[in-house]
C-alpha cells in the first residue's frame, strides 16, 4: 500500500514537548512528501504518542477509524509497530543533519530515542526462528568488523 504521503506526521507533535519549542510558532515545509508507504505516514501520525499511558487504546481507535475510509489487512497491521520504529530511526537521522541549527537537538533525540527503546524488543520478540538467524548472522559479522 504506497502512494503520496505528507511524511511529517509528528514532527510538531513531539517538538512541543521540548523546554523552549512550544514557545515559537514554527512553520512545517514539505521536503519529506513523496511518494511512500501508507504505514509510514500512519507511523509518523502515532509516534509522538508511544510513551502515553493511553498509546494502545489510541492505536485500537487509530486502527478503527482508518479502516473506515480505508482496508488494512490484520498483515499489515501487525507492521505498524516496525514502521513506527523506522519512523523514530528517521527522526534521529534527521536530527543529525541539523542539530547543530536546532535548539535542544539533544532534548528532542532523547525523547526519540525513548520511544524507540519500547520497540525494539517487542520486533525482536515477534522474528520467526529464520529471521533471528538472519539478525544474528549481521550481528556476527559487525563484531568481526569492529
Amino acid at each position: 500500500m504506497q502512494g503520496l504521503i505528507e511524511g511529517v506526521g509528528g514532527v510538531g507533535r513531539w517538538c512541543d514537548r521540548v523546554p523552549g519549542w512550544g514557545e515559537h510558532i514554527r512553520l512545517i515545509d514539505f521536503d519529506d512528501s513523496g511518494w511512500g508507504w501508507y504505514l509510514f505516514e500512519v507511523a509518523a501520525s502515532l509516534f509522538p504518542h508511544v510513551n502515553q499511558p493511553f498509546f494502545d487504546t489510541l492505536l485500537a481507535e487509530y486502527v478503527a477509524g482508518y479502516r473506515t475510509e480505508r482496508q488494512l489487512s490484520k498483515e499489515h497491521e501487525e507492521l505498524i509497530p516496525a514502521f513506527i520504529m523506522l519512523r523514530g530511526f528517521t527522526y534521529l537521522g534527521w536530527l543529525m543533519t541539523r542539530a547543530g541549527s536546532m535548539p535542544n537537538a539533544d532534548q528532542v533525540a532523547d525523547v526519540v530515542s525513548k520511544a524507540l527503546s519500547g520497540f525494539i524488543p517487542e520486533l525482536l520478540a515477534s522474528l520467526t526462528p529464520t529471521q533471528r538467524i538472519g539478525v544474528n548472522a549481521l550481528a556476527m559479522v559487525k563484531a568481526i568488523r569492529d
